[in-house]
């Protein structure tokens, strides 16, 4: 495998839906962590939460099953997933970006 081939994994979810993950890579790490980054007094602060979502953003290449119907993997619909279902997906994207 070279520099240049994205790694992928499957998440399985309940229900028979799944998402596909990619490995986000060096620009796209960055941009993800410029979002969730703020003025904090006279430093910058990284805002660990924002961080997960923006990298699970970037992240996400598909999902399939009935949960999924109808809806495109878009970043405002990946920010609506329900709290356990984008944690479980956040986790498993900083997981595979930072291995």
């Amino acid at each position: 495998m070279g520099f240049f081939t994205s790694t992928t994994k499957v998440v399985e979810l309940d229900g028979g839906n799944t998402v596909t993950l990619r490995k986000v890579n060096f620009a796209q790490y960055a941009e993800a962590q410029s979002a969730a980054t703020k003025l904090a007094g006279e430093g910058l602060q990284l805002d660990w939460p924002r961080l997960r979502i923006e990298v699970l953003k970037r992240s996400v290449a598909e999902w399939t099953g009935p949960d999924f119907e109808g809806y495109e993997p878009t970043p405002e619909n990946i920010g609506a997933l329900p709290w356990e279902v984008g944690n479980k997906l956040a986790e498993q994207a900083m997981e595979l970006a930072t291995a």
